[in-house]
């Protein structure tokens, strides 16, 4: 299995809109980024043909990073975090799958899939253990963590049997926090103990039950690391989820434009992630400029200091590889784009969960 050294596949970027901006074509083509993450903004909602124009802009992507296998993601996960416009169906928040939770993951997976979209940072593993949470709330599948647990496993099941990665999220548990990593940096004063009696259980099972890849949270847990969010903590990353957890597939970061970081600069931020043991950085949505010049900042930071990081990026390259092949092994055959979004099994689905909606 050979090994690929370029940096740009430690990152995933986003973009700034539904076609490439001029020096967004020449920043991909000059760092070849592993892929990209879509949002709405990268969605031409005025247009029936927004598929194909979607469609488009990955094409034009994957051609100028020249990688074949480019990563194309998207949080995808029903209720209030939901990207597209109509045809694709829209489902209730996680909370309410319940036993529906492998049927909703395979049809939103195959609606991802027909739209050329490989990765969906889902299932969240979170457990809803604060009432008053609202980052969290009801894309929780729960607030007990056996149920979180045994409905992620089921949703990771469901978007691998349609063709699409998974990507639990976010370690080691934001569902307990009152503040929104989006906005600021939460901290939390649950002891090691008590995280490894709830908000660590999820992560147990799913890493159990063969996790490829995590996505890790921008939270500070005081009474394991007092000064680093867990998405920038050693003790937390490589300590506990890598060594105590067993956890030895890729590790990605949140985004790393959330103002939990903003008093870091892009390389710090860099820097940091990859020597705590992520493999992938997440430059998704800045307030000011253009994530691909971010990351640029970032892989010249990775450059600089190749030196220090050397064993991480070569532990990194490799469980890259390793998530690439392994996503070889999924569905890859194309889908109809027109039969497959807002197919009406899929807004059946969609309908009977939501009459149970009490």
């Amino acid at each position: 299995m050979s090994r690929d050294t370029s940096l740009g596949q430690h990152i995933i970027v986003g973009l700034a809109g539904s076609s490439l901006l001029p020096e967004e074509k020449t920043l991909i083509k000059e760092l070849r980024p592993l892929g990209i993450v879509l949002f709405g903004k990268n969605i031409d909602f005025r247009e029936e043909s927004w598929p194909e124009t979607l469609k488009m802009l990955i094409a034009d992507c994957r051609e100028r990073a020249r990688r074949e296998d480019f990563l194309v993601s998207i949080d995808h996960e029903g209720g209030r975090v939901h990207r597209f416009p109509l045809p694709v169906t829209r489902f209730p928040a996680a909370k309410h799958w319940h036993q529906d939770s492998f049927a909703v993951a395979h049809a939103m997976g195959k609606e991802l899939r027909a739209l050329g979209i490989n990765l969906s940072f889902a299932p969240v593993l979170d457990i809803h253990s604060e009432p008053a949470n609202t980052v969290i709330g009801d894309r929780a599948h729960s607030n007990n963590w056996e149920e979180v647990a045994r409905y992620a496993f089921e949703v990771q099941k469901g978007l691998h049997q349609a063709g699409v990665l998974s990507c639990g999220k976010h370690f080691p548990g934001h569902g307990n926090t009152l503040q929104d990593s989006h906005h600021e940096l939460p901290a939390l004063e649950l002891t090691k103990e008590e995280l490894g009696q709830r908000e660590l259980k999820p992560f147990e099972e799913y890493i159990r039950n063969g996790a490829p890849l995590l996505m890790s949270a921008h939270v500070r847990y005081t009474a394991l690391d007092a000064k680093n969010p867990a998405s920038l903590s050693k003790v937390i990353l490589s300590d506990l989820l890598r060594g105590e957890m067993g956890f030895q597939n890729v590790l990605i970061t949140d985004d790393l434009e959330m103002r939990a970081l903003e008093h870091l600069s892009p390389g710090e931020k860099a820097f940091q992630a990859i020597a705590a043991s992520s493999d992938i950085l997440l430059e998704a949505n800045p307030s000011h400029g253009l994530a691909l010049q971010n990351a640029k900042e970032m892989l010249k930071s990775l450059e600089e200091n190749s030196a220090a990081l050397e064993p991480h990026l070569k532990a990194s390259q490799e469980r890259i590889q390793k998530l690439l092949e392994f996503r070889k092994t999924l569905p890859q055959q194309s889908l109809p784009t027109g039969e497959i979004l807002g197919a009406m099994a899929h807004r059946t689905l969609s309908d009977k969960i939501r009459s149970q909606i009490v």
